[in-house]
């Protein structure tokens, strides 16, 4: 049964809702706005490994942050679950300026990766 989350304001829009389920060692957060899903990630969990996959924010909807919220969202779900790394694959040059930016380190031309508990500390530092 999908489990509705806060809503949150992206930039220059009213209000949109993650919605969160779960089925099996997969979390999927949709992002919804107006009864309409605009976007979603899907986040793999194998052992103390996520992996994120198919994020997609349909493209009147992008640059709003709403790619990066979904991130951070996820990172918060292997925080308090304690999955230990987090690897991601990018192709454009835009989901690789996204995934620098939220503080993944890059492993080869397409992959990423993120310490969570590094993450969390340093934010903590702020």
């Amino acid at each position: 049964m999908p489990k509705r989350r806060k809503a949150f304001k992206p930039r220059g829009m009213p209000k949109v809702k993650i919605v969160t389920s779960k089925k099996k060692n997969n979390i999927i957060y949709n992002v919804r706005y107006k009864d309409k899903k605009i976007g979603s990630l899907t986040i793999s969990i194998q052992g103390n490994i996520a992996l994120l996959s198919s994020l997609f924010v349909q493209e009147e909807f992008r640059r709003k942050k709403i790619a990066e919220q979904l991130i951070k969202k996820a990172l918060h779900f292997c925080w308090k679950n304690d999955i230990k790394y987090i690897s991601a694959s990018a192709v454009s040059e835009a989901s690789k300026k996204l995934l620098e930016k939220i503080g993944f380190g890059r492993l080869s031309e397409n992959h990423y990766f993120l310490d969570v508990k590094t993450y969390f500390s340093k934010k903590r530092k702020k």
